[in-house]
């Protein structure tokens, strides 16, 4: 126990000096009065000792041994005496002075601690038991040999009882500040972590900023940050901070990296993590579930100084998110259950935070889209729905009017070109139906074995009349019994769109041709035309929703190209990718790659 409980540097200081001038009085004072020359040899020499002592006392380091020199001196002074005594050198009067001034030597147990107290005093009992057990005058010597006991016993178990309380005093104000400067430590930590994440940004990572608060505040060897996959039922470490030698010897234990290690967590071990929180182990392979060995555990303490694992789980919305697990070394103490948790819980509600808003964030982002979606419907509407039924009407008010005199054959072609714009029409609704479905996520293919040439002859079928209006002939390439691995009728919107442009187009009396190959994996299918071609310029722009602009075509046909955006994301979500390759008035290739699974 430390002997200088309850004392400051100056109250050591004070002490020894004060003692020391007692004693150095006392010195002097035998010194000039006395006549027995080794007494006075005695006294010069202990006085001397007293002195050199005290230059050393200057020191704060060896304090606790001057006050030791200095108080066994004056107790060396006082056991001459007895030799003296029995050598006839000193009377019984300076015997009795001596041991009278030896029984105030415990009071030094105030600075000495509580086993010198003792020692001395039983010393000192001894001493002057015999000092006056050897007396030549029994009475006198009797007398004062009982009364100077029973103070001596007195004295001794008083000054044993009063420091005891002392140091008790002592110890219970050392713990009560001690708990008070932990409490204000742990404040202060958890005080500035939220301060620092309150201003993050949301799409900040603050695992990073976690790790090193965390590690320094437990002085901890590593810090490592994990996020739970639901899918996988484990948690991946996607952030470490730590000494480069610890994570190197971690490494070169488990002969992996750690960024790539894997927890496993089962729904009883998630439960476990969301009810308790917090997670306390001198085992790194109980912490981690088993993800490291057993014996890998044992090799990764020994090589590292780590002996205590500590995981905190970071929950969202009641449900496991992350977690935080450092490693801390023997020689340190742990940090408070409180604390830890505190830590836990400012962390969630940080990552809650940043999570909604991202959310909300994205979902802003989406509803600007849809806003800008509707335009675009509107657009398309506008523009490409206008001219057929403006076709649709005219040719129908002209068949009313002229009804009796046009001959059959006139009333056909007529009844052919209102079927033919009808169908373009209702294929059209059809495209802007699909598109709606993709804009909102509602789309989902319905993938199957799709007999190429069968479906891209249903479709030429169809354009037939809008081909012989120009001159133009659709020529159908693709190789019998040649397959493909997608959704048939969205795969039917996508070349329908491209060979109604490859038409649109065209020049007059030209061809329009299909191909089909398998290259690198996947099947590519081409659509080209010998037509007007499209710029650079405008071949960078075509892609970009928000450079919609009307064109016409060499029959005059028009349209704003939202066709070719319809086709790019559903040849997308079908994994594949659309591009097109063309020169200025010698014709356009559209090509469509899909990954070859059948």
């Amino acid at each position: 126990m430390d002997k200088w409980k309850g004392f400051n540097s100056a109250d050591k200081k004070g002490t020894l000096y004060l003692l020391s001038l007692v004693i150095g009085i006392g010195y002097i004072i035998d010194i000039f009065s006395l006549d027995n020359v080794v007494l006075k040899n005695l006294n010069i020499i202990a006085l001397l000792i007293t002195a050199v002592s005290l230059i050393f006392s200057l020191k704060e380091s060896v304090l606790d041994r001057v006050f030791q020199i200095v108080v066994y001196t004056l107790l060396l002074c006082v056991v001459a005496t007895s030799f003296l005594k029995a050598n006839h050198i000193v009377d019984d009067e300076m015997y009795f002075s001596a041991a009278v001034i030896g029984a105030l030597i415990p009071i030094t147990g105030f600075v000495l601690g509580k086993k010198h107290t003792i020692f001395l005093g039983s010393f000192l009992l001894l001493f002057v038991f015999s000092a006056f057990a050897n007396s030549r005058d029994y009475c006198v010597a009797h007398d004062r040999c009982l009364l100077i006991i029973i103070l001596l016993i007195g004295y001794t178990y008083g000054m044993y009882y009063l420091i005891s309380l002392i140091e008790k005093g002592a110890v219970n104000r050392k713990v009560l500040f001690g708990r008070l400067e932990q409490q204000n430590r742990d404040n202060l930590f958890v005080n500035s972590l939220a301060m620092e994440l309150m201003a993050s940004q949301a799409a900040d990572d603050i695992a990073p900023l976690l790790l090193n608060k965390i590690k320094s505040y437990t002085d901890a060897g590593f810090a490592i940050f994990s996020v739970y996959d639901p899918l996988q039922k484990c948690m991946l470490v996607k952030h470490i901070d730590a000494e480069d030698s610890i994570i190197k010897t971690i490494e070169k234990v488990v002969e992996e990296d750690m960024l790539k290690v894997r927890i496993p967590v089962d729904d009883a071990t998630r439960q476990m993590m969301l009810n308790e929180k917090i997670g306390i182990s001198q085992s790194f392979a109980d912490i981690t579930f088993g993800a490291v060995s057993s014996t890998d555990n044992t090799a990764i303490k020994c090589q590292t100084g780590l002996n205590t694992f500590i995981g905190i789980v970071h929950e969202v919305s009641n449900q496991l998110y992350a977690t935080t697990l450092i490693g801390l070394r023997q020689k340190y103490d742990l940090p408070s259950i409180a604390t830890l948790k505190s830590y836990s819980y400012v962390a969630s509600l940080t990552l809650k935070r940043n999570i909604t808003e991202l959310a909300l964030q994205e979902s802003e982002s989406k509803l600007k889209c849809l806003i800008a979606d509707k335009d675009r419907y509107m657009q398309i509407i506008s523009h490409d729905l206008r001219s057929p039924f403006q076709s649709l009407m005219g040719f129908s008010e002209i068949l009313v009017n002229s009804l009796n005199d046009c001959s059959s054959e006139e009333i056909r072609d007529g009844l052919l070109i209102i079927n033919q714009t009808s169908q373009n029409t209702y294929n059209l609704f059809e495209d802007l139906l699909l598109w709606s479905k993709a804009q909102s996520g509602k789309l989902i293919l319905e993938h199957g074995s799709v007999l190429l040439k069968e479906l891209c002859d249903s479709i030429i079928e169809v354009l037939r009349f809008n081909a012989e209006q120009k001159g133009l002939t659709i020529v159908n390439k693709v190789p019998e019994l040649f397959r493909i691995w997608a959704d048939s009728n969205v795969l039917k919107t996508v070349l329908r769109n491209l060979i109604s442009n490859a038409i649109k187009f065209s020049n007059h009396d030209s061809d329009v041709l299909v191909t089909a190959e398998v290259a690198d994996g996947s099947v590519i299918v081409g659509i080209s035309d010998w037509g007007v071609g499209i710029s650079v310029e405008r071949q960078q722009n075509i892609w970009d929703d928000n450079q919609l602009t009307t064109t016409f075509g060499t029959g005059n046909e028009q349209g704003t190209g939202t066709g070719l955006l319809l086709c790019k994301e559903l040849i997308e979500k079908h994994g594949g990718k659309i591009w097109v390759e063309s020169r200025i008035n010698n014709g356009s290739t559209f090509k469509i790659s899909i990954p070859n699974l059948t």
